[in-house]
């Protein structure tokens, strides 16, 4: 009910800026709802989220042209490949190794949507490709969605068993061990999985915004997604909502006390 009233509220009453902040909210909470995941459920600090949420952009920027729509999916793809290839060498990691490794992964993504100008355009970046994407009104409905189907989706499944083997992989690995249960595919799963949702936040934050850069690769991205999810919970899927409302809002409601 929570999840339907904002949007339902949000094109009945409010203008379009209102609108574009309530699609915001859905944006970041779907990629914190990702990030959950890893760093909620299993206690590791991934600090790559964001590139691949920079990741999933520029891939809905390239194959929109093409694809239209269709750009969505190939940016979840986009997104979760990387993250299941640098998941073999980073998640035999733990504790600060671990979010050193993911902060790694994100330095490459930045160098290459910097240099790579060919294909990302370099520091001007990408621009020109939203008209094929979903706009307005259409996208705020596709967002709040795919964030409500994600939200039921994952209580679903940590409401039961699964969710009693990620709290004793997370808090007592040893135990999760001799029990059989199987954290690299836990960690891998999770990992995959957050990857593909921050893609496909990443393939909606370039149709609203109608440009990519390189700075939807840097480290601010991250951190905005960190805030959130530590603010509203990192483990209740609603957590990433309230967070990403927070997140959002607050700097609006602050800007005329910024020169303070």
């Amino acid at each position: 009910a929570a999840l339907l009233a904002l949007p339902i509220l949000a094109l009945a009453v409010l203008p379009p800026f209102g609108q574009r902040m309530v699609t915001l909210v859905g944006i970041y909470a779907l990629m914190g709802l990702g990030y959950q995941i890893v760093f909620g459920q299993l206690g590791g600090l991934n600090l790559g989220q964001g590139a691949l949420f920079g990741v999933g952009a520029y891939a809905a920027a390239l194959a929109a042209p093409m694809l239209g729509a269709l750009a969505l999916p190939v940016a979840i793809l986009s997104a979760a490949l990387p993250a299941a290839l640098a998941a073999g060498p980073i998640l035999r990691l733990r504790s600060h190794y671990f979010a050193l490794a993911t902060l790694a992964l994100a330095s490459i993504v930045n160098l290459v949507a910097v240099h790579a100008e060919s294909l990302t355009g370099g520091a001007n970046g990408l621009s020109g490709f939203a008209s094929a994407l979903p706009r307005g009104a259409v996208l705020l409905v596709t967002v709040w969605t795919c964030l409500t189907a994600g939200v039921l989706i994952y209580a679903h499944l940590f409401r039961g068993r699964l969710g009693d083997e990620a709290r004793l992989l997370r808090e007592a690995p040893l135990m999760a061990a001799t029990l059989g249960i199987d954290g690299g595919r836990w960690r891998l799963a999770g990992f995959v999985v957050g990857g593909a949702l921050a893609g496909l936040a990443g393939a909606f934050s370039a149709a609203i915004s109608g440009v990519v850069s390189p700075e939807v690769t840097g480290f601010s991205v991250m951190v905005l997604c960190l805030t959130s999810v530590v603010i509203g919970g990192s483990r209740h899927p609603m957590g990433a909502v309230v967070g990403a409302l927070l997140a959002v809002c607050l700097p609006e409601m602050l800007r005329d006390f910024q020169d303070a």
